[in-house]
């Protein structure tokens, strides 16, 4: 072989070995799968942890046998008074994490996903108190502007909450020679509307560290 030839080859070689590196690289821009675990920051819990901490959560509701025993007596209640499911209200989730942003920010698709959550389990009938506010603000106003006052008729008389969920976000850090530990805390309880008493409550951590 020539040295020509040599050459020649060594190049071809060389731009073949550059053309498998670019294509193993992938795009640089993608669709995801929605169910993976994306890291995301350690000083943030990122939606595919928090979808995960709410399924966990009404996993071991449902399970538990506190939970069981007092929503078959508020069902029980429930069916007295001519309803087929007890009812649940679920207060906005609190960002006490310390991160400094707004509930709405740093916990508002977490209480959308425990909505969704509780709604799926067949279990109760849901209340929003803050969309009932604003369709009565609603329909309150147009009686004002001459619609028909059919609309408000049921207010004063509205079905009131068997059951009510609040949370919070919490966060713990802990500081160690080499990384920081981030504990991601979603703290849920459930009240009794009619005790007043917590019967069930659980916390789900998650977990995430970096190197310093």
């Amino acid at each position: 072989m020539t040295i020509g030839k040599m050459i020649l080859s060594a190049l071809m070689v060389s731009a073949c070995a550059g053309c498998v590196s670019s294509l193993s690289s992938g795009p640089s821009k993608r669709y995801e799968d929605t169910d993976s675990d994306f890291f995301g920051r350690s000083s943030r819990m990122e939606y595919t942890q928090m979808h995960r901490a709410v399924t966990i959560s009404i996993e071991r509701m449902l399970t538990d046998p506190m939970f069981t025993g007092n929503y078959n007596a508020a069902r029980g209640r429930a069916m007295t008074g001519g309803r087929t499911l007890p009812t649940i209200s679920i207060n906005p989730i609190e960002n006490n994490s310390g991160d400094g942003r707004s509930d709405s920010e740093a916990t508002g698709q977490l209480y959308r996903e425990l909505l969704t959550a509780i709604r799926k389990t067949g279990r109760f009938e849901m209340i929003d108190r803050m969309r009932r506010k604003q369709m009565r603000d609603a329909n309150i106003t147009g009686v004002n502007e001459g619609e028909s006052s059919s609309a408000i008729q049921g207010v004063g008389n509205y079905t009131s909450a068997d059951f009510v969920m609040t949370g919070e976000l919490r966060r713990q850090i802990t500081e160690g020679s080499s990384r920081t530990a981030y504990h991601h805390i979603l703290n849920l309880e459930l009240i009794d509307s009619l005790s007043g008493t917590v019967f069930w409550s659980d916390s789900i951590v998650v977990a995430k560290s970096e190197a310093r």
